[in-house]
């Protein structure tokens, strides 16, 4: 939808002269001042002579920006009855109204952006002054319709959009701020909008109350509580707002369609409704020697299955170089156990608890050895595409890939034990399809990832793309965005 913006202030004359200055075309005007070779001083002494007759109105000068978006070209010639259009769907065709275009800005691929520059007199003929109260939404139905009148793609309305997003003065500013970050001119992230910040742990706290088996609105308010945000019920429990320890305050709708009561209240009873998920492969007693070398063996075997190599070969780890053989099973200088008939001795053990855990979360199938290798593969390029994301104590990055269906968004969270936690669900149903775990040594766990090969594999391209050294235009793909909501985008 194109982007419409507006201001009230007491100075026709000033407004005018910013107007007029940087156009490049009139284009539309029903003040008579205007028509021929025209001064600004004669059309701002007609409108303030208009707007003497309502004293009370402080800001008379209403100025409106329309911008359409990249994919809604528009000829010069089709202005005059955009903006004709707009006035009298917003109720403004019988006011004093001139309109300049400015073509002084780019879209973000380099071309310029035509945008409209609306000054109108807010009071009529009969002295009545129009009020702005409700204009964003009056601005936004009108121009839904206009939208249709020019055959554009209908989009819809703002308030209607599952997440709201920042101002576009907002996301450029935070990409500014993020880049000085990430060429180490400044020594701290930027920090995402307000909106954006609630909305993130809003989020999360749904994750985290269907992660805990505990889909209730009673669960998400807990982890929002532990956030430090307070959850503020209406009277009639028919809604909800959100308020931090700064008093910055926040409505679910305003946050945006899917963070309302209702919709929230319809995720959780959906996933309540759910079969209970499915139990994790069954993991050895960590205090089971005996199970940590079977343990070795069949990941060992897994691994062999899956490159058509031999299981005996080394493998590399970051507990060590592993070697299994039928009889022996050897990490470094760590752990040693020998096989005697069907069960295994250990003559050495130097594993830590953790050391042990992390062994008996190994793949015990080729088929869990290829998902692990997959959301190994995931978590490598999210990591080398928005390595920002992943320095922080947390982290979001949207996955969109329209070819293959793919629409997830990805939380990351470090734990006390600097441990980086990923969680991964899909944006329309909120079904977990992915969780993994980054150790502070660097190894990589996956305990679950349903995302699809061919979607990984698209994944990867597009990191060798934006890594590519041709020139921006050149590339098949367009690299990863910082959108100024705390999210990373990939959009493929």
């Amino acid at each position: 939808m194109a982007i419409v913006k507006s201001s009230t202030s007491k100075s026709f004359r000033t407004t005018l002269r910013y107007a007029s200055e940087k156009s490049t075309a009139l284009l539309f005007t029903n003040v008579p001042e205007a028509l021929g070779d025209p001064d600004i001083d004669e059309i701002a002494s007609s409108m303030e002579i208009q707007a003497a007759s309502n004293s009370r109105c402080e800001k008379p000068c209403y100025h409106i920006s329309i911008s359409p978006s990249r994919d809604q070209p528009i000829k010069r010639e089709d202005w005059f009855d955009l903006i004709d259009n707009f006035l009298e769907l917003t109720g403004f065709e019988k006011n004093q109204a001139i309109a300049y275009l400015h073509e002084d800005t780019t879209y973000s691929n380099g071309k310029p952006r035509p945008h409209a520059h609306l000054i109108v007199n807010r009071i009529k003929d009969d002295g009545i002054a129009i009020d702005t109260s409700w204009d964003w939404y009056r601005f936004q139905s009108a121009m839904h319709i206009l939208e249709k009148q020019l055959g554009w793609q209908s989009t819809p309305y703002s308030w209607e959009m599952d997440r709201r997003s920042d101002p576009s003065s907002f996301v450029q500013r935070y990409r500014k701020e993020l880049a000085k970050y990430e060429r180490g001119d400044r020594d701290q992230p930027p920090k995402p909008s307000k909106r954006s910040q609630f909305a993130n742990a809003v989020e999360q706290a749904i994750e985290q109350a269907i992660d805990a088996q505990n889909p209730t609105l009673q669960g998400v308010e807990h982890y929002l509580a532990s956030q430090g945000i307070e959850v503020i019920r209406s009277r009639e429990h028919v809604g909800w707002a959100f308020k931090d320890n700064e008093d910055f305050y926040f409505s679910g709708s305003q946050l945006g369609r899917k963070f309302s009561l209702p919709a929230v209240n319809k995720i959780l009873k959906a996933r309540s409704r759910q079969k209970q998920k499915p139990q994790a492969e069954h993991l050895p007693a960590l205090n089971n020697q005996h199970n940590l070398a079977k343990v070795l063996t069949n990941y060992a075997k897994s691994r062999a299955k899956v490159y058509g190599g031999k299981y005996t070969d080394p493998i590399e780890s970051t507990l060590g170089t592993v070697k299994v053989q039928a009889d022996r099973v050897l990490i470094s200088n760590k752990f040693e156990a020998l096989k005697n008939q069907n069960s295994w001795v250990v003559k050495k053990d130097e594993l830590t608890e953790r050391d042990k855990k992390w062994i008996a979360s190994m793949p015990q199938t080729p088929e869990s050895y290829v998902k692990q290798n997959r959301g190994k593969k995931i978590l490598q390029t999210l990591k080398s595409l928005a390595p920002h994301e992943f320095n922080g104590s947390k982290g979001a990055i949207r996955w969109l890939d329209k070819n293959q269906k793919i629409d997830c968004k990805f939380h990351i969270n470090r734990n006390s034990q600097l441990d980086v936690q990923i969680s991964g669900f899909d944006t329309t149903s909120h079904n977990p399809i992915f969780r993994g775990t980054i150790a502070n040594n660097g190894a990589i766990l996956i305990h679950r990832c349903e995302i699809p090969s061919t979607a990984v594999s698209d994944l990867i391209e597009y990191a060798d793309q934006a890594r590519s050294p041709k020139p921006q235009h050149q590339r098949e793909l367009t690299p990863c965005k910082s959108t100024g909501t705390g999210i990373t985008e990939l959009e493929l």
